[in-house]
């Protein structure tokens, strides 16, 4: 499923206070509760604790992390953080409600964090990982340029390794020949 014509692109900010309670309803949703907290079933304190972390990241200039908003709707959460604020490098991490997925507002969300990472936190490489058997998220880093790093598809890991540089973010892609096709209409 594409995004639907009427429908707007995502926008990110700041995960705050104000998304407590949105924060703790998506939360809820199978799967989302292992990402966003490691854990089933994240109560309120432990929605307030990762708003505090995700402040405390903003603070320490390591990072941030981001609402997915669609509307006035949080639709997700994307996360970048970096070890020290002195390293070039930051690692995104993202995750998107199922009832929003497969219409690419993952990849225009996560697109949006990358941006913020090389202009805002200055970095030169963002790398990511996700499940090698985790296809569609895969595809959402694929789409926006991300590659393999060295060797990653031949360990049995169960990650997998992704990073894109600054300059390689900059180059125009290539786009797939359904999508010239059906954007350059008929000759």
């Amino acid at each position: 499923m594409r995004p639907l014509p009427h429908e707007r692109p995502p926008r990110i900010e700041p995960l705050g206070p104000e998304h407590s309670m949105a924060l703790h309803r998506l939360a809820q949703a199978p799967g989302l509760a292992d990402v966003l907290f490691d854990g089933p079933a994240p109560t309120y304190d432990d929605v307030w604790r990762a708003i505090e972390s995700a402040e405390e990241l903003r603070t320490n200039g390591r990072g941030d992390v981001f609402a997915v908003l669609l509307g006035e709707e949080l639709i997700g959460v994307c996360r970048l953080d970096r070890d020290s604020p002195w390293l070039a490098a930051a690692e995104v991490g993202y995750c998107i409600d199922e009832p929003f997925r497969g219409r690419g507002l993952a990849t225009a969300a996560v697109g949006l964090v990358v941006e913020q990472a090389f202009a805002a936190l200055g970095v030169e490489l963002v790398t990511a990982r996700c499940l090698r058997t985790h296809l569609p998220s895969r595809r959402v880093l694929e789409k926006l340029g991300f590659v393999t790093t060295h060797g990653a598809e031949e360990t049995p890991a169960p990650f997998i390794g992704f990073e894109l540089s600054k300059r390689d973010a900059s180059r125009p892609r290539l786009t797939s020949t359904a999508s010239r096709t059906s954007s350059s209409g008929p000759k």
